[in-house]
């Protein structure tokens, strides 16, 4: 493996682990992929890795969302998480 894909592969795990075993097995499948039915293997086991990490993204932001939203209802903030929270929303989509 080359130097600049071993940085990205680094890089790319500070983020999450799944990441990484993703950037691995496409690197590693991507070399080993040899003829037109491996690389479409490839590309359909790649589909469904990527697939995968999402979902197993979006279970932990919504657990964490209402971890959160627990939280300030216990507290008694909510109204304050809420604004606070929605803005945010809308800044990121």
């Amino acid at each position: 493996m080359s130097g600049a894909l071993l940085a990205a592969a680094r890089a790319v795990a500070a983020v999450t682990p799944w990441a990484t075993v993703l950037v691995l097995v496409f690197l590693l499948g991507h070399r080993l992929a040899r003829g037109h039915v491996a690389a479409r293997t490839f590309r359909l086991v790649w589909l469904v890795l990527a697939l995968r990490l999402a979902v197993l993204h979006n279970l932990y932001f919504y657990n964490e969302l209402a971890a959160r939203i627990r939280r300030a209802l216990d507290e008694g903030t909510f109204a304050d998480f809420r604004a606070r929270y929605s803005g945010n929303l809308e800044k990121r989509a």
